[in-house]
């Protein structure tokens, strides 16, 4: 059994609302040592600019 979690944002930037979401293996990142900052994670998934992000 995988162990994951789903996290979304969704928000509007300049007139166009975003869905963007992202699912992160709990397991795979546990193994490495660490769990990914969330937003930074979310908007490279998404392709979204991480100071777009920060605009909200």
């Amino acid at each position: 059994m995988k162990n994951s979690i789903t996290i979304a944002l969704p928000f509007s930037f300049k007139g166009e609302t975003f869905r963007p979401i992202s699912v992160i293996d709990l397991d795979d990142h546990m193994e490495r040592g660490s769990i990914p900052c969330l937003y930074t994670h979310l908007a490279n998934e998404n392709h979204i600019d991480i100071y777009s992000m920060n605009m909200m």
